[in-house]
């Protein structure tokens, strides 16, 4: 197995959060079914007004960087202390 690097990840897991951020708002829109409200429990922040959509997308970054910078070590860490063996 190989290791993972902090950066790709990091980058991968945001724009993950940043798509399904988009797309939780797109759909409230669109449908105007209650997506909003489970988004507002994850990013308190965000709204749908202009600053708030903005502010949403820099807390989906900070939660994509944030989970990053735990995992990414953590993973590491248990692939060379050989904790993952093969059976």
């Amino acid at each position: 197995m190989s290791r993972l690097h902090l950066v790709p990840f990091g980058v991968a897991l945001s724009s993950l959060f940043i798509i399904s951020y988009v797309i939780c708002i797109l759909f409230n829109l669109v449908t105007g079914w209650g997506m909003i409200d489970i988004v507002m429990k994850m990013l308190p922040w965000a709204s749908i007004s202009l600053p708030g959509f903005l502010l949403g997308l820099v807390e989906a970054v900070a939660y994509g960087w944030f989970v990053a910078f735990i995992f990414v070590p953590i993973y590491n860490w248990i692939l060379t202390t050989g904790s993952l063996q093969r059976t």
